[in-house]
């Protein structure tokens, strides 16, 4: 499979330039520096390059009251 390239932009304004076979979908999970970021939008440039552009990863804790009840906390 060939590789193309793929602009990765980082809601800091970074960005990152990679050459890969298959870019990310929207909903993906990456791993950048060691922080996990969601691929939140994959478009095209004016050279038809894959822009793709990254959102902060949310994770969900699932912590249980003391009634036992599943409740979902942000970190």
């Amino acid at each position: 499979m060939a590789s193309q390239m793929v602009i990765v932009r980082f809601p800091s304004g970074e960005t990152e330039f990679q050459m890969t076979a298959e870019a990310p979908k929207v909903g993906d999970m990456v791993r950048r520096g060691g922080n996990e970021w969601q691929v939140e939008e994959v478009g095209a440039d004016e050279n038809d390059r894959v822009v793709v552009t990254l959102a902060p990863a949310i994770k969900l804790m699932n912590k249980l009251d003391s009634s036992g009840a599943g409740v979902a906390r942000l970190p």
